[in-house]
């Protein structure tokens, strides 16, 4: 297996992803997670190795991967019980739905198969121009009906952002053509005048969006389809909060969906899968290292492919003055010119979809993740991988300087202490709650003794930074457990003070209120929580079979000032 310019940013992303495995609250799980991971590693290295002459092959490998992705949709959604955001569009599923084979299989969400479909439609298209180019009819006219199989897949999933990022990778293209014509006028360099082009596409895009809405957000969500542009920014506002809580080991893989319902949600429910965002989603499961390993990975991708794709060259009848063996040299260039450009556009497709959803990481397609870096390997100039390419020995003294580093801060920065600690906690706490979610189930404060370790390292995080809110939190969730409403209350409202836009924060310290009898301010908190009265009408009933009419009684009262605001 031959050197890669990713090696070390490889190694350290499945150090974290092993990190992972250790610290989650579910291990089977995130040994799943783990193997997917090591699959989209073995994938990278099977693609980077590929001889440069049958890129042409992995490029239809992939694209044919794209077209079975949009069949198992197109044969297993259900658009009955999951429209698609676009009305037309529900309609024409449901018209297939009644000539489609019947498959009793589970199926892909529409945004991660829009997403997967958007990131391999230009290996799809790049291997048909290269069966074409060639005069093979086979492959070109394969090519035709795997992408009539992938345009329909991809059309009804309506996936807006998918769609949008495929459009602004196209625009990309367009813009370079431009250049070419601009260059020949201006004669600056062509990567200047791209970059000049691009820049003033995306500034004239957002002063579009401000002249016909209140700005990029506003206008996305008066796209064709629901708006959920809102509720995705919450979502990553709180994901945050999330990774906060877990700086030194990640949260876990596979760990989203527990640490967003017990800690955010503060449900025994499933709310999310993942984040909706993949770089959020990597720095929560494996910390910012494994984040910064996928960055490098990614942007060194881009760049590789940024200095060696090159404009088409068209023939102009000099060709009869070349030897066959320097025609041969010229296609090969060409043909290969051709599937880096496919290579940049997926690479555009993923930065830009990852962004706003996760189909890359979150779930099936998680053994794709690499696939776009190994294609960069494969496709770029060979000098170009070896100027990318890091001495072993600089990495590892630099790796080395920075663990001494952090070491040292540790040591001399108490914040960092206390985060050390509140980590580890958090990390017992998860494990401890979330053994066999989701239970469905609310706590009842049968499992608080089994906290008692958590909690030890939460005080030690206070005590030595008062200020940590992880800290805090958790020792009022534990509190409330144990039913020491006042405890709670004092630990709640300290990290209120240090993050009141924290959502389990505030859902909390709002109940804790209630059952101290603050209605007043557990009104104020819980106003902007949409499931505070449904439940507070359980608790009237439950806290009654517990013995505790006066807390069924404030639970009422809760409810009749709920529908008052």
């Amino acid at each position: 297996m031959k050197r890669t310019p990713f090696d070390i940013a490889l190694l350290v992303f499945v150090g974290t992803a092993v990190i992972g495995i250790l610290v989650a609250y579910n291990r089977m799980q995130a040994g799943i997670k783990f193997l997917n991971l090591i699959g989209a590693i073995l994938l990278y290295y099977l693609l980077a190795g590929q001889r440069r002459r049958d890129i042409w092959r992995a490029s239809g490998a992939l694209g044919a991967v794209g077209s079975a992705i949009a069949a198992y949709f197109l044969l297993t959604h259900d658009w009955r019980a999951w429209p698609a955001d676009i009305g037309l569009l529900t309609r024409l599923g449901v018209q297939w739905m009644g000539i489609r084979p019947s498959l009793s299989l589970p199926a892909i969400h529409p945004n991660s198969a829009g997403g997967l479909i958007a990131v391999l439609l230009p290996f799809q298209v790049a291997f048909g121009v290269y069966g074409w180019r060639k005069r093979r009819p086979r492959i070109w006219r394969l090519a035709l009906i795997l992408g009539g199989i992938t345009l329909a897949g991809f059309l009804l999933t309506s996936s807006r952002a998918a769609w949008l990022s495929l459009a602004a990778a196209i625009g990309a293209g367009v813009l370079w053509l431009m250049s070419g014509r601009v260059t020949a006028v201006s004669h600056r360099p062509r990567r200047t005048t791209f970059s000049l082009l691009l820049v003033a596409a995306v500034v004239l895009g957002i002063g579009f969006s401000f002249i016909i809405a209140d700005g990029p957000l506003s206008l996305l969500g008066r796209l064709p389809g629901r708006d959920n542009v809102t509720s995705r920014l919450d979502l990553f506002q709180q994901t945050l909060g999330l990774i906060a809580d877990f700086p030194f080991t990640g949260g876990g893989l596979a760990a989203f969906p527990g640490l967003y319902s017990q800690y955010i949600a503060v449900t025994p429910f499933f709310q999310f899968n993942y984040s909706h965002n993949l770089w959020l989603d990597v720095t929560l499961e494996q910390t910012v290292l494994g984040a910064l390993a996928l960055i490098w990975m990614t942007a060194g991708s881009g760049l590789l492919l940024w200095r060696t794709v090159s404009a088409p060259r068209l023939t102009d009848g000099t060709d009869a003055a070349l030897s066959p063996a320097q025609i041969r040299r010229h296609q090969f260039r060409s043909d290969l010119n051709l599937f880096r450009w496919a290579a940049l556009a997926g690479l555009i497709v993923m930065a830009l979809h990852s962004l706003v959803d996760d189909a890359l990481y979150g779930g099936v397609g998680t053994p794709l993740l690499l696939v776009l870096p190994g294609m960069a390997v494969a496709v770029a100039r060979k000098w170009e991988v070896r100027r990318l390419t890091p001495s072993f020995v600089l990495i590892k003294s630099r790796v080395a300087l920075i663990i001494i580093l952090l070491l040292a801060g540790v040591g001399a920065n108490q914040s960092i202490a206390s985060a050390w600690y509140a980590n580890l906690g958090a990390v017992k706490m998860a494990r401890t709650e979330l053994a066999g979610w989701p239970t469905r189930q609310w706590a009842d404060g049968r499992n608080a003794a089994a906290l008692l370790p958590a909690e030890a390292l939460f005080q030690q995080a206070v005590q030595i930074n008062p200020n940590n809110r992880t800290a805090h939190y958790r020792l009022g969730l534990a509190a409330m457990l144990r039913r020491e409403y006042e405890t709670a209350v004092t630990h709640l409202e300290a990290a209120y003070a240090l993050d009141s836009d924290h959502r389990g924060i505030v859902k909390s310290l709002g109940y804790s209120y209630v059952w101290v009898g603050d209605l007043e301010k557990a009104a104020v908190l819980l106003e902007n929580i949409p499931e505070a009265r449904r439940e507070m009408t359980v608790y009237s009933r439950w806290w009654g079979r517990q013995g505790r009419p006066d807390l069924a009684a404030r639970a009422a009262e809760m409810i009749v000032a709920l529908a008052a605001v």
